[in-house]
């Protein structure tokens, strides 16, 4: 995954750094997506936006947002403190089916693939459907913007 401050790259983080250095945990939720329940091994989105930004995350003089671009060019921008409430994660595995690699399709986009990672959100007010809390998959790069 490329990461990037004001659209300039600034490091890229494969799977297996993040997994040595950011706690991951299993997820059981009902994915409105998938329009089921699923169970997903993930990361919690405040442990990986502070692992991958640091102290950039605190910096007070400014208006802080996170863009997230998809393999597809879909990209959606939110605020660093909607990103850092409890309930974001940033799935990396789908433990419904064999394989690491392998995912299963959401159905209500075309059946495409969520891989290689995918936002969730697990609160009653945090639907995919409100534009408020973002849901991208096919997730490839991350920005923090000012």
């Amino acid at each position: 995954m490329l990461i990037k401050v004001n659209g300039t790259q600034v490091n890229e983080v494969f799977l297996s750094q993040l997994r040595a250095s950011v706690d991951a945990q299993e997820l059981n939720m009902y994915d409105a997506l998938h329009r089921k329940d699923k169970n997903y091994r993930v990361f919690a989105l405040s442990d990986l936006l502070n692992f991958v930004f640091g102290d950039r995350l605190s910096n007070t003089n400014s208006a802080l947002n996170i863009q997230f671009s998809a393999l597809d060019g879909y990209m959606v921008t939110a605020s660093v403190t909607l990103l850092t409430e409890p309930g974001g994660y940033l799935v990396f595995e789908d433990l419904d089916v064999d394989g690491a690699e392998n995912w299963e399709n959401i159905v209500e986009e075309r059946n495409n693939n969520p891989a290689p990672y995918y936002i969730v959100w697990t609160g009653e007010q945090q639907d995919p459907f409100d534009n408020e809390y973002p849901w991208p998959y096919q997730l490839r790069e991350i920005n923090l913007v000012e």
